[in-house]
């Protein structure tokens, strides 16, 4: 199975919507072949610290967050771009998932593209009408 780094904003306890379909995404994967990078801050979330550490807790797969938030699966705390790119390095994926068209997944997909790893864009409701 491919090892795959996926990077979203779209990662938290609340039900359905795109956080559904992400944390489906990554449950269906071997938990040793895919790692999760949550880019985006607190003012995204409906939950509190508290429950995203027990959402990241009772995942199975490495989950690193950009704003902080602890886990036991948490790799490191920084920049996303930090985050990113210590990823590439040291998880090595084979594949990067972007869950949309942002600024940000624009910047990684250029770092992605020049480390040689392909990638992919999920294209949302959001992207799709502007």
């Amino acid at each position: 199975m491919k090892r795959v780094l996926l990077l979203t904003e779209f990662f938290r306890p609340e039900p359905g919507g795109l956080e559904g379909l992400f944390t489906g995404v990554v449950r269906n994967w071997d938990a040793a072949a895919i790692e999760v990078i949550v880019a985006a801050d607190r003012k995204h979330y409906f939950c509190t610290d508290l429950d995203l550490q027990k959402f990241d807790e009772k995942e199975r797969y490495a989950i690193s967050r950009s704003d902080g938030v602890r886990s036991t699966f948490l790799r490191k705390s920084g920049t996303i771009d930090h985050l990113f790119r210590d990823r590439l390095q040291n998880f090595a994926p084979d594949h990067v998932l972007l869950s949309d068209i942002s600024k940000t997944s624009r910047a990684l997909a250029n770092q992605a593209h020049m480390a040689g790893i392909p990638y992919s864009i999920f294209l949302t409701g959001g992207d799709l009408k502007n």
